[in-house]
């Protein structure tokens, strides 16, 4: 009995080891089939990553494109833009020409009874046509006066060294409710002098007046009643006058300075 039992031991061992390596080998070949199937999940995973990069490469280059279409539509509107901005520029200068500057300035008249009085002298310039007008409603004129305005147009033209100032002058004289007499050409260096002020931008000191004749080349020609003009420019408040070159009076109250030309002249009249 002893010697069917020991012949038994062996092949209970084999059994044993046959069914481990059955065991090991159901156990590896479930392993590689979950890792086969794990990896054909990952493989398909990699080809939808590698469709999306394609895709986003493909829609990269798209927007690449349009950004590049954009940037060239961009630099022709830039360029559309200056282009306008210049037109702008240009019409904003053409508009400040063509806008009606204004300055006041005034003259000494003699009225019947030869007694001196201050009135205003206002001038525009507008546009950029040469002409000249001269708005009397308010002053009762002689000949002299309408040509001492365009006289004195021309004078302003020669000190720029032009033919022409190339723009329209309205010069006015008096003031609504009082009326003047106005004569001869004493009030021409007063109305040069305002037109130069304006064509320039420059103010005048109404505490500096002038009386004299105006000549084309810018010379300042003698005068009546400077004394008379003395004493009014005076009361009016002034305190200097300008007389032209030889016509000095003695006035108790106001600086009398003798002028040659219009530019000496506006070395006293424009301020800084």
């Amino acid at each position: 009995m002893r010697k069917k039992r020991g012949a038994k031991a062996p092949v209970i061992v084999l059994s044993l080891a046959v069914a481990i390596l059955a065991c090991a080998s159901l156990f590896l070949w479930l392993n590689a089939r979950q890792l086969s199937r794990e990896l054909e999940r990952r493989e398909e995973e990699l080809l939808e990553i590698s469709r999306a990069v394609e895709e986003a490469r493909a829609l990269i280059e798209r927007l690449a494109e349009n950004l590049r279409a954009s940037k060239a539509t961009l630099e022709v509107l830039r360029g559309r833009v200056d282009k306008l901005s210049e037109e702008i520029g240009e019409l904003e200068s053409r508009l400040e020409a063509l806008r009606p500057k204004v300055t006041e300035y005034f003259a000494i008249g003699i009225s019947e009874e030869n007694v001196g009085e201050v009135i205003s002298v206002r001038v525009t310039l507008i546009g950029e046509d040469n002409w000249v007008s001269v708005d009397l409603s308010y002053v009762s004129y002689g000949e002299d006066l309408q040509r001492s305005a365009r006289e004195a147009v021309v004078a302003v033209a020669f000190l720029e060294n032009k033919s022409s100032l190339g723009v329209g002058v309205v010069v006015r004289f008096g003031s609504p409710g009082k009326s003047i007499r106005v004569d001869g050409p004493s009030a021409g260096a007063a109305i040069a002098i305002a037109i130069y002020a304006c064509l320039h931008g420059k103010q005048v000191d109404n505490r500096v007046l002038i009386t004299g004749a105006i000549r084309p080349n810018a010379t300042i020609g003698w005068v009546g009643s400077v004394e008379e003009k003395a004493i009014a420019a005076r009361d009016w408040g002034a305190k200097l006058l300008l007389v032209p070159r030889g016509q000095h009076v003695d006035v108790q109250g106001i600086e009398i300075v003798e002028v040659s030309d219009l530019r000496e002249a506006l070395a006293y009249v424009l301020r800084d």
